[in-house]
């Protein structure tokens, strides 16, 4: 039988963001640098840097205020448009509302617990968080987050790993001002402030990071749970890498401190393993949260294939593919509770099951799972018997696996708010009933499947702006303000945080008041 005509290209083009180098000059306002290590980090530091969103007006935790009335940014919005009138508010609807001529999107600072924003030098299509072995309550302000980041650079010797430290993230959430008097308290709490450059350094994001050469684009970049050194990488050009990157997290802790003689330079690591059977291009890729140094990859050519790693470090890999997929596979997850068993999407539209105890043909298949290319899984940790897709056609779909069927199935859960791509699905680690899912639509959503519309309660609720009655009641946040979003995570250890990466940097963010 003839093979169906490959859409590989295609889907390539898809989930690459386009490789342009920002030529805008950003000015690095509030952002304090780090000096460790600064011949062995180069020019990063002036490549990776903070955005201050907020002009450095940081809160902290004892000081939180009662919030009331709408944003300080959205009054200051309304009275530059209308000359000191208050314009309506509305919710703004992404895909559905268009912005006017004269018209501005400004998001309510008071809407997020924390928002930072990072520019990079290149794109990145692909991030992870590091787990770290930081002690004591990780619900406190400042945080601090290790991740690595893979770049898309225009010139393929340019691309790197960034192996990167966030600290002294602050709380961002101001109080929304409710009159005349609120607003002179402000302007004297900033007048204040402006006084005091040593306490105003203590609210500064620091950022630190080493970049490790990488041979081509780096489609995806994972971290293996177990082993959070250990980093794998899909290239551009059809290799998986395994890097150690301790080096660079070492360097990272020890800050200002000299390392020890025979240390190896952050900046040298190399793979210590490379694989290329796959002989195609990919971007499915997932390490086991069940056993150490187990791991799949698959590729735009069909290709499925399992690692095991060695008592030596390193790797053997099945080099018999597993077979039933009919065009690239997209996406892969283990089973949090199953050694053996993992599940697949493609662009043929199917998701497939797998268990490697009964041979290379999948256990179970969702045909049709969706109306175009699955592009995206995430497996639920806590309740196990769900697991999220997203589709090209914009849709999410929750699959109940104690009811599912080989063939065709319902969906227990469908939303069709977004209308492009969906790139990224994640479950929040803790909060069974809660996902996160990212779009071409320059969104991240967060949605909880636990709510459902109830029209008394909402009547009592005061207020509901223009636009807000046709979201779907489960949609309870909705991220904006970034370009072509690739990837969404939420930190592990760091409650109901979140990371995003897009065409124009990252964003790590916690949304106030719905967890």
């Amino acid at each position: 039988m003839k093979d169906k005509p490959r859409r590989s290209g295609e889907s390539s083009r898809k989930r690459r963001a386009p490789r342009e180098e920002n030529a805008e000059s950003r000015k690095s306002v509030g952002v304090k640098k780090s000096t460790s290590g600064a011949d062995e980090q180069g020019e990063n530091g002036d490549l990776l840097q903070f955005e201050d969103t907020f002009d450095d007006d940081f809160d902290s935790e004892e000081a939180e205020e009662p919030i009331d009335g709408y944003g300080a940014a959205d009054e200051d919005a309304a009275k530059g448009a209308t000359g000191g009138r208050q314009t309506e508010r509305r919710v703004f609807r992404p895909g559905v509302d268009t912005i006017g001529d004269n018209e501005e999107l400004v998001h309510d600072p008071s809407a997020y617990d924390m928002l930072h924003k990072v520019h990079v030098e290149w794109p990145a299509l692909s991030f992870d968080f590091l787990a770290d072995q930081i002690q004591g309550s990780r619900n406190v302000f400042p945080m601090t987050a290790y991740c690595v980041i893979g770049s898309q650079a225009q010139i393929s010797s340019k691309n790197s790993i960034t192996v990167m430290k966030m600290s002294q993230l602050h709380k961002t959430k101001r109080r929304r001002r409710k009159n005349k008097l609120d607003e002179d308290e402000d302007e004297a709490e900033e007048s204040s402030d402006e006084d005091s450059d040593e306490d105003k350094k203590k609210g500064d994001p620091l950022l630190e990071s080493y970049k490790i050469k990488h041979d081509g684009a780096i489609n995806r970049i994972r971290s293996m749970p177990q082993q959070p050194n250990i980093v794998s990488t899909w290239s551009e050009t059809g290799r998986v890498n395994v890097f150690d990157v301790e080096p660079a997290i070492s360097a990272l802790d020890r800050g200002s401190r000299m390392p020890h003689p025979n240390a190896q330079k952050p900046t040298a690591v190399k793979p210590f393993f490379v694989f290329s059977a796959h002989k195609s291009e990919g971007f499915a890729m997932d390490w086991s949260p069940l056993q150490q140094g187990r791991m799949v990859s698959g590729a735009m050519n069909r290709t499925l294939m399992s690692w095991t790693q060695r008592e030596d470090g390193r790797f053997s890999v099945d080099p018999d593919t597993f077979r039933g997929h009919t065009d690239s596979i997209e996406d892969l997850q283990w089973s949090p509770t199953e050694t053996d068993v993992f599940a697949s999407c493609s662009a043929d539209r199917s998701i497939r099951f797998w268990d490697l105890r009964v041979g290379k043909k999948s256990a179970l298949t969702l045909s049709n799972a969706h109306e175009m290319d699955v592009n995206v899984i995430s497996w639920n940790r806590i309740d196990t018997h769900l697991l999220v897709s997203g589709g090209d056609e914009g849709g999410l779909k929750v699959w109940d696996l104690r009811s599912v069927k080989d063939g065709e199935s319902l969906p227990a859960a469908f939303f069709g708010y977004h209308r492009k791509p969906i790139t990224s699905v994640e479950w929040h680690p803790t909060l069974s009933s809660m996902l996160a899912g990212s779009s071409e639509d320059h969104t991240v959503s967060l949605w909880d499947l636990s709510v459902e519309r109830d029209p008394e309660e909402e009547a009592t609720l005061g207020e509901v702006l223009p636009g807000a009655e046709d979201l779907p009641p489960q949609l309870m946040f909705l991220h904006m303000g970034q370009k072509n979003i690739k990837e969404v995570h939420w930190h592990r250890q760091l409650p109901s945080v979140l990371m995003s990466t897009a065409e124009d940097g990252l964003n790590i963010f916690r949304a106030a008041d719905i967890w």
